[in-house]
């Protein structure tokens, strides 16, 4: 059967860190505490300053779950846009208006809502430096749609995801 393929975007409105990893100090996530986990020498950082300092070094991953994961021949995430607001609350570290482009290939040729909300389980992001590393898991305000063309500004990534069948 031939793959068609779409370019899915995927729009978070906002996420609070769900876990951190300090590798220099443990090796499992820590999903206690993160209310006060600071990036070193970024605490002083106005959210402007602190979005601009993660742009760089947010990350996505693919390693969720396909519902359905016969549907897909391939998920490659192409591009993140943004975060546009970072800043420290009293919840941990807020990252707002995030959009990630996925390359989706899929059997039959159509690419449902259904099959776009599935998408959307496969993603989780982080943000690293040499110090340590903060997962976002969880998200607020998603919203997901077929686009034409990834727009400019955006980031470029590869990331692979799971799939079921080799294009």
């Amino acid at each position: 059967m031939i793959a068609a393929r779409h370019i899915v975007c995927l729009e978070i409105g906002s996420m609070t860190t769900t876990s951190v990893i300090c590798p220099l100090r443990d090796d499992k996530p820590k999903s206690e505490n993160v209310s006060a986990f600071k990036f070193k020498d970024t605490a002083h950082l106005d959210p402007h300053a602190l979005s601009d300092w993660s742009r760089s070094r947010l990350t996505l991953t693919l390693n969720g779950d396909l519902k359905k994961l016969d549907k897909y021949y391939l998920v490659i995430g192409v591009g993140i846009f943004g975060p546009r607001k970072v800043e420290y609350t009293a919840n941990g570290l807020h990252v707002a208006d995030v959009a990630v482009y996925l390359n989706v290939a899929v059997t039959g040729g159509k690419l449902d809502e259904d099959m776009i909300n599935d998408v959307s389980d496969l993603i989780s992001f982080e943000i690293r430096d040499r110090d340590a590393c903060a997962k976002f898991t969880k998200f607020d305000d998603f919203y997901g749609y077929v686009v034409y063309e990834i727009p400019g500004g955006t980031r470029q990534i590869s990331v692979s995801g799971p799939t079921a069948h080799e294009c």
